[in-house]
């Protein structure tokens, strides 16, 4: 079936609000909602690509941190804890490594002050090198990215 084209737009108010849309559907199905419905649901999307964006731009940006500390992880996850993200690094030794610590730190600190991450609360974790078993402890099975250093051969 071709869609026929208008040259103006639907317009919805918000001073409508409580206005009913009747939406049909390739598919004969309708949708009805009130206007202020309409506004909520498009606003959402938005909401949800932008927060998508921001999401993948900061699993490019942990990605890109594995791949510069290759040779001091064995394994690193972003996680949800409380009302944030967990970024847990495993080590690949099992002696505390200051300047891993550190640089940990540096990240956090870069990605907090960075603006397109404002809305996200990101701390960091690292730990010794360990069994699977230890370091899941501290990850949401519900929620768990893995980043996987690149091999060194």
């Amino acid at each position: 079936m071709a869609r026929a084209m208008s040259a103006e737009p639907i317009q919805l108010r918000w001073t409508e609000g409580d206005r009913r849309v009747v939406i049909a559907l390739e598919d004969q199905h309708r949708l009805a909602a009130t206007v202020d419905e309409v506004i909520h649901a498009c606003r959402m999307r938005q909401k949800s690509e932008d927060v998508s964006q921001v999401l993948n731009d900061l699993w490019q940006a942990l990605a890109s941190w594995c791949g510069q500390h290759a040779e001091k992880i064995k394994a690193a996850f972003c996680t949800v804890r409380d009302s944030g993200l967990l970024f847990v690094v495993v080590a690949e030794g099992v002696a505390f490594d200051r300047d891993l610590q550190d640089e940990l730190v540096d990240l956090e600190i870069q990605i907090a002050r960075d603006e397109q991450y404002e809305q996200l609360q990101l701390t960091t974790l690292a730990l010794p090198n360990c069994q699977p078993e230890g370091y899941w402890s501290f990850l949401n099975p519900s929620f768990c990215v893995s980043f996987e250093p690149p091999d060194a051969t």
